[in-house]
């Protein structure tokens, strides 16, 4: 062989060893295919759990709205979550590949968030009941519909007024036409976030606005630092504990005037 050809084989690219590549992918798949099956395996005993309790809790008829709407919300959420196992159970068994896996996921369950931001708009709440204390106007801004449908229950028992809005954009408008005492605002919503929604309404001195609360699955402390740098009066993850949720809407500071 001459030099001349020596140097064209050399620079064929297929004659480039690609061998330590294609471990490393493999590799990477056996390990993503691991971790599917060991979040599905641990997803179904939660799952297992659940379904267990659903017939003790159904034993006899709701006591009130709130019971019924309760129960209604962890049936619809059981199925779901028994949806999302099996899909990851297939996105498994088909070979994909983590960064597949989750498209494969999102494109098999209910299309309910681009719905919803579809179709946003704040919903006028129904009267709410009479209890002792300090009767607020609450605005509720989350995308998650039985997440939404849960809290404005809740929120309405203890005596309070309610509104909702599924998405950012709907939000701002809410803000502005009901002028509530406090929001509760999730940060990862449709059209305009949590964080952007709160810089927006902070960032004039004398605009109207309300007691912000972030109220949200999102936890870490660099997250809380960056939702009060946006502007949130307070940070609370989710879930949030129902009494001190309670204290806090009864007892937030009045900032439906000018500030």
């Amino acid at each position: 062989m001459t030099s001349s050809n020596a140097a064209a084989t050399s620079s064929n690219p297929s004659s480039i060893d690609i061998g330590p590549a294609a471990a490393d992918l493999s590799a990477a798949d056996k390990h993503a295919h691991e971790v599917l099956a060991a979040l599905a395996h641990e997803l179904r005993n939660s799952l297992a759990a659940f379904t267990s309790s659903l017939p003790l809790l159904e034993q006899h008829p709701a006591r009130d709205e709130g019971e019924r709407v309760a129960r209604e919300i962890v049936r619809r959420q059981t199925a779901q979550l028994r949806q999302l196992a099996d899909t990851l159970v297939a996105a498994r068994k088909s070979g994909a590949a983590a960064g597949n896996m989750e498209s494969s996921v999102e494109a098999s369950l209910p299309a309910e968030r681009q719905k919803r931001a579809a179709a946003a708009e704040e919903t006028r709440p129904a009267q709410p009941a009479t209890t002792a204390g300090a009767k607020r106007r609450v605005l509720i801004i989350e995308d998650n519909a039985d997440v939404q449908l849960m809290l404005k229950t809740l929120v309405e028992f203890w005596g309070h007024e309610v509104w909702v809005a599924s998405d950012g954009h709907a939000g701002l408008r809410a803000i502005e036409r009901v002028k509530p005492d406090i929001a509760l605002i999730d940060i990862d919503l449709p059209s305009v976030n949590g964080y952007e929604m709160a810089r927006r309404l902070t960032a004039h001195p004398l605009r109207r606005r309300p007691y912000l609360v972030a109220v949200t699955g999102y936890s870490a402390p660099e997250q809380k630092e960056q939702a009060l740098r946006s502007g949130f009066d307070l940070h609370l993850a989710k879930p949030a504990e129902p009494t001190q949720l309670s204290e806090l809407i009864s007892n937030c500071p009045s900032r439906s005037q000018p500030v």
